[in-house]
């Protein structure tokens, strides 16, 4: 999970937003990381990612979410056929 690679200065802890949780990180060393300085990762209730955000100071330079993910979903043998 990219949390766990974080170079960061500090965790804001984790935050709640309904039933979903947010980590907040500051990035340690910006340059090194597109000069991003702040990241919010939202989980869901199910402690997946489903929203992933990036901030340049406090201009937002990428939002991801995820909303349509599938687990355990059957896969036909010709999803694996060259």
């Amino acid at each position: 999970m990219h949390v766990r690679l974080l170079r960061h200065d500090s965790a804001d802890g984790l935050g709640r937003r309904a039933e979903q949780r947010q980590i907040i990180v500051a990035v340690a060393d910006p340059a090194a990381d597109d000069n991003v300085t702040k990241e919010l990762m939202v989980l869901g209730t199910n402690d997946l990612p489903i929203e992933y955000d990036q901030w340049e100071g406090i201009i937002e330079v990428k939002r991801v979410t995820y909303s349509d993910v599938s687990l355990n979903v059957d896969l036909p043998d010709s999803t694996f056929v060259l």
